[in-house]
């Protein structure tokens, strides 16, 4: 299902290497002039068919699809080839600016060159193979793949509803008919959106509202049922109002019908439904609302949509976001498909299975009764079990379920596709944190760069990673625990994958992803010469896994169970490793030779110390070591990370940072959190010319910060909350011109600020418990920015 796509994301990374200026200069090489030179031109001809490729994939071409995995998987061995030349190529520079000798010797240069030389040549045949497939398959360049968004294929809905096997959603009704009922709105015409995944329930819970005899034709002048799916159009609108109206003129141009909606809903008192709206586009739907608006007060325009970000565009109330049903409901429906009426008691059995199987459902309505019609003629206990032991993505060979969500994940640009099929490597019910999640895609190299320039690789992971939280894809963990809170890292929304979703994403991902656990760890065949992304769902020993299934590996997750540290040794193309929770005592030295490595996680795990030869980690983007209780002490050596971004150090035992510190030119986030132990900070911290975001909260024994600080330009969020003998500030803080976001609270020895921190425009100050702070309000009234203005908390500052 996901073949073209992912092969798609591949081929324009290598094309985007094609054309860097490294890719150049390695192109300057004799030995590989030919050969770079027939790929590059290769893989733009392969790049014009892909789309036909695609359409012939999904359409169930074998042969396509055949041909797209081949690709797919030949594009992933020359990234694989060209980062680490392109690695070492930008080391020769830095080498030469420092006038050192470009390579360690003219052997050594040579030997490697030619080595090189005979694997580019290896892989261009390989890719003369694959052209020669193109060839066969007769691949047509001019077919355009899909604009994106795409939209759903049409699905007509009716306003009818059969209410008595609609089951759990009576308090629901109830609360939308409050809402359609209301006629003490400022608003004319109101608008109320229901937001929820496919297949929740949606247009059940509308019809309920819409057919209820409270909302009938005495209430309402004028009750219209439009099916959207595909736009927000007038066209689209206005054929069931004719169908109700006939009226006697000819509505064949736009203007005519604008002018016929708006007649026929002007002055009347009207409840309209907008079923399954897909479009995201704000001027549609003002065009829309511009004819709508002049209905009388009392008037209720009711949207379903699978967007929450189509909810907020259209609503006038907040959106009405839907939920799944419990077990109880689940079952409810299940039994109702699954057995005839009372035949549940003759099976004692099955029905203890079937409240097995429903806790699958998620509380999602459609699939209870996809699973139920499933097992409707099979009796036997054999065929229960396999379902309640199988994946739903496994099970939907009649493609009743997730085909409901498909739509959604069809709508994706391929890119964000691809970051999604990325999701099905977390197990079920796994709290993502967004951060990470964002440094993971970058670090695979998921996020294209926009055209121009006009949006960083950051910004774009963000606008991807929103665009999944408005489809209800990703849904945000309440955390009810404060104590939890306060710990974790001061991120407190986490995120789920709701179970059918997880489904969904397994299924696109297909070989891709794989779930290493005893009973498939020594399997040997194609899926593991496919699967470019690993997680552990067992402890594993080195003998325990076969070579082959992580040799091409690009991702590998423990998510806290035992991993041989011998495995590093046989999987030289990761770019993300993620040991976090695992009681790995010290990373092995093989992982300096993680050339690709641009994610590295070994926090909450009982390491003592970190090797020298992670200087040799040129690519490493994130470094997370939080909760590392043992370590004390960092390698002067990290100084050679020149690509560093992310470094996370909370909640570790260090006492100061090494001097070498401020060689990180690249570091924008330094988290520190809760480290009780430091005491200082090195002056060259004011080196890190990129930092953005330096969080030291909880540091409660750090007296003081050094004045270098205040050279910190591109610094945007500063927190020392919780640092109680923290007693001054440095003097010329106000040097920190970007500075957006200060946190004091809780700093009870705090005992001055400078007059310097009236230069900062604030976006966020905190302060709060400074208790031998003694005239905490002076200095702020001389800020440039009114006082109300800028402060997000000022209390308990006697």
């Amino acid at each position: 299902m996901a073949e073209g796509v992912l092969a798609s994301s591949i081929v324009k990374a290598v094309l985007a290497k094609f054309g860097s200026s490294v890719w150049g200069e390695l192109a300057l090489l004799r030995s590989f002039r030919t050969d770079l030179k027939a790929m590059e031109e290769e893989f733009a001809t392969i790049r014009s068919v892909l789309a036909d490729a695609e359409v012939r994939g999904g359409s169930g071409d074998s042969a396509g699809r055949d041909w797209l995995r081949r690709l797919k998987n030949l594009a992933h061995d020359i990234d694989d080839f060209l980062d680490p030349c392109c690695t070492d190529l930008r080391a020769a520079r830095r080498r030469r600016s420092r006038g050192s000798p470009a390579c360690g010797s003219t052997a050594t240069c040579i030997v490697s060159s030619v080595v090189m030389a005979h694997r580019l040549r290896s892989l261009r045949r390989k890719l003369d193979a694959v052209a020669a497939g193109r060839d066969r398959l007769r691949l047509n360049p001019n077919v355009s793949p899909p604009a994106h968004p795409v939209a759903p294929p049409k699905r007509e809905t009716i306003s009818k509803v059969d209410e008595a096997k609609t089951v759990g959603r009576a308090a629901d009704k109830e609360k939308l008919m409050k809402l359609v009922l209301d006629a003490a709105s400022e608003e004319d015409v109101s608008v109320i959106p229901i937001v929820g995944f496919g297949g929740l329930g949606k247009t059940t819970l509308a019809q309920l509202v819409f057919n209820d005899r409270r909302a009938n034709d005495e209430v309402f002048d004028l009750r219209i049922w439009v099916s959207m799916s595909v736009d927000l159009s007038l066209r689209r609108l206005i054929q069931p109002i004719v169908s109700a109206t006939k009226p006697k003129r000819d509505l064949t141009s736009l203007e005519a019908i604008a002018n016929f909606l708006s007649e026929t809903f002007t002055g009347k008192k009207y409840l309209l439904v907008l079923d399954d709206v897909w479009s995201e586009s704000q001027e549609e739907w003002e065009r829309l609302k511009l004819l709508l608006k002049d209905g009388k007060r009392g008037s209720k325009i009711m949207v379903t949509t699978r967007s929450r970000k189509v909810g907020m565009m259209v609503r006038t109330v907040p959106p009405f976001v839907l939920q799944g049903l419990s077990d109880d409901d689940c079952w409810e429906l299940f039994k109702g498909k699954a057995f005839e009426a009372g035949e549940e008691d003759l099976h004692p059995k099955l029905v203890k299975l079937g409240k097995g199987i429903v806790q699958k459902c998620g509380g999602v309505p459609l699939a209870a009764k996809a699973l139920g019609s499933m097992l409707r003629f099979k009796r036997n206990e054999e065929s229960w079990t396999a379902v309640k032991d199988s994946e739903i993505w496994q099970l939907d060979k009649e493609d009743t379920i997730l085909p409901s969500l498909k739509p959604t994940y069809d709508q994706m640009p391929p890119g964000l596709k691809q970051c999604f099929a990325y999701c099905a490597s977390f197990p079920r019910n796994y709290e993502i944190d967004r951060d990470k999640l964002i440094q993971r895609w970058i670090a695979l190299g998921f996020i294209e760069p926009t055209k121009y320039g006009c949006q960083s690789v950051l910004d774009q992971a963000n606008d991807y990673f929103e665009h999944l939280l408005w489809m209800s894809f990703l849904q945000e963990v309440v955390e009810h625990d404060l104590s939890k809170k306060e710990l974790e890292e001061d991120r407190n929304v986490k995120y789920k994958i709701h179970d059918l979703v997880h489904d969904l994403a397994q299924s696109v991902a297909g070989d891709e992803v794989q779930i290493i656990n005893s009973k498939n760890a020594n399997a040997n065949g194609r899926a593991e010469a496919c699967c470019h992304y690993a997680s552990l769902a067992d402890d594993m020993g080195a003998s325990q896994v076969h070579r082959s299934t992580l040799r091409k590996v690009r991702a590998l997750h423990s998510w806290g169970y035992a991993l041989d540290v011998q495995l590093f040794l046989h999987s030289r193309c990761l770019r993300v490793v993620d040991l976090r929770g695992s009681q790995i005592m010290e990373p092995p030295k093989s992982v300096g030779r993680l050339k690709h490595l641009r994610y590295l996680d070994v926090s909450s795990s009982p390491i003592t110390s970190l090797p020298n030869c992670i200087s040799d980690l040129h690519n490493l983007q994130t470094l997370h070591l939080a909760s590392c209780g043992n370590l004390y002490v960092l390698p002067m050596s990290i100084c050679s990370l020149e690509n560093l971004e992310t470094l996370n150090l909370s909640s570790c035992h260090f006492q100061t940072l090494p001097d070498s510190i401020g060689h990180l030119q690249n570091l924008q986030n330094l988290n520190m959190s809760f480290c009780s132990f430091l005491c200082t900070l090195p002056s060259s911290i004011g080196e890190l010319q990129s930092l953005r975001d330096l969080n030291l909260k909880g540091c409660v024994n750090l007296k003081i910060l050094p004045d270098t600080m205040c050279r910190l330009q591109n610094l945007h969020f500063l927190n020392l909350s919780q640092c109680g003998i923290l007693r001054a500030l440095p003097k010329n803080i106000g040097n920190l011109s970007n500075l957006l976001h200060l946190n004091l609270s809780q700093c009870s020895d705090l005992e001055a600020v400078p007059d310097s921190i009236g230069c900062i425009l604030w976006t966020c100050l905190t302060v709060a418990v400074c208790r031998n702070y003694l005239d905490p309000l002076v200095a702020f009234w001389s800020f440039k920015l009114s006082f109300y203005h800028i402060m997000h908390g000022v209390w308990h500052c006697p």
